[in-house]
């Protein structure tokens, strides 16, 4: 999706330069939409470990990522875990997040663990 399809939702609509929407008005509409049913998160400082496992059952997540003094939707498009194994033998796992970004024609970013604890809004989609 981009930014054009979710301002084409019903109740949406306006200019992205002058009209912002609403993290919970996007989504609603989207869930309306598709049929689906969305859930926000109300613990966001550990929603880490539920984004991988709402994926694998088929969810659909959004991040409100906090850009400041506004917020900026994503959709998360796969999380990756990476064994890395050190030069002096340390093994450590780490956890990659990549998120669609419809204000840039639906490119694929990556965003930090530490940008989800701290945007202001998780949204889970079934």
């Amino acid at each position: 999706m981009t930014q054009e399809d979710i301002r084409g939702l019903p109740g949406l609509g306006g200019d992205p330069m002058t009209s912002p929407l609403y993290d919970t008005d996007v989504w609603s509409a989207y869930a309306n939409e598709a049929g689906r049913i969305q859930f926000p998160d109300r613990f966001i400082e550990s929603s880490l470990e539920r984004i991988p496992r709402a994926m694998q059952m088929g969810g659909r997540v959004a991040v409100n990522l906090n850009t400041g003094n506004t917020g900026h939707s994503v959709v998360m498009q796969s999380v990756v875990q990476k064994t890395i194994t050190k030069v002096n033998g340390t093994v450590v796992q780490k956890l990659f997040y990549y998120a669609m970004n419809p204000g840039n024609g639906g490119s694929i970013i990556r965003i930090t663990g530490r940008s989800i604890v701290r945007s202001y809004n998780v949204f889970y989609i079934f």
